[in-house]
């Protein structure tokens, strides 16, 4: 999708990244953003992590700082800071990483955001991990656009016996046959999830598992009871 060129309207193709929290979305995008093929394909690269951010003067500004490192521009001046991008990314083939989009939630916005890009050259890309399916059509995306699914019950399982044991036998663990089942539903198919339960329940004695299991907390589904639970 990435290295593909096709034709539109803009120089650039938006390529949303969509699921829900804990999917995998951000480490996707890092794999593709340090694939070989892509960092030889595209200049700059720039990674943007945007979160609650929706001011467009704000995005810009660190977009444009990420672009140009060593052209760090501190004026209040949107339409210069606008037109300098521009010209930055002039006749360039540049992939652009929007991290985490929430809240550029209508046109005016993203119309204001993506005028600079305009002058990038064709096969130019942008990829948007979203909880939002439809950042897809505000942001006009190409037709395709890749919807993340939850892991197997299998896989989930095997990233939680990644982190909870890494170089050690998991079958070491007297119970773990009883316990895999209730493992594998509070990972609820999120890898975050079974990353982190992993993680949580390796800090903890096995003979303790059972306790961290039982907690009342798990009555939510999703990935933020082990969010909640590393906190603690």
């Amino acid at each position: 999708m990435l290295l593909k060129d096709e034709a539109g309207e803009s120089n650039f193709g938006v390529i949303p990244i969509v699921g829900i929290g804990g999917m995998g979305k951000t480490t996707l995008a890092q794999l593709i953003y340090r694939d070989e093929e892509i960092v030889k394909h595209f200049e700059p690269r720039v990674w943007v992590c945007v979160s609650d951010e929706s001011n467009v003067e704000k995005l810009t500004k660190i977009i444009f700082n990420a672009v140009s490192p060593n052209e760090v521009y501190d004026g209040d001046n949107f339409n210069k800071m606008q037109l300098k991008l521009s010209n930055n990314l002039a006749g360039k083939r540049f992939l652009l990483v929007l991290n985490d989009v929430w809240n550029i939630n209508n046109y005016e916005r993203w119309n204001h955001l993506q005028t600079p890009f305009k002058s990038g050259t064709r096969g130019s890309k942008i990829a948007v991990t979203t909880r939002h399916g439809n950042v897809s059509s505000l942001m006009r995306a190409n037709s395709f656009h890749h919807l993340l699914k939850p892991l197997s019950n299998d896989d989930c399982w095997n990233v939680f016996v990644k982190h909870a044991f890494e170089n050690k036998k998991a079958n070491e663990h007297p119970n773990l046959e009883l316990i895999q089942q209730r493992i594998v539903e509070k990972c609820s198919g999120l890898p975050l999830a079974g990353k982190l339960l992993g993680g949580l329940l390796r800090s903890e004695p096995q003979d303790r598992w059972e306790r961290v299991l039982s907690r009342k907390i798990w009555n939510k589904s999703g990935v933020f009871p082990v969010l909640r639970l590393s906190y603690q």
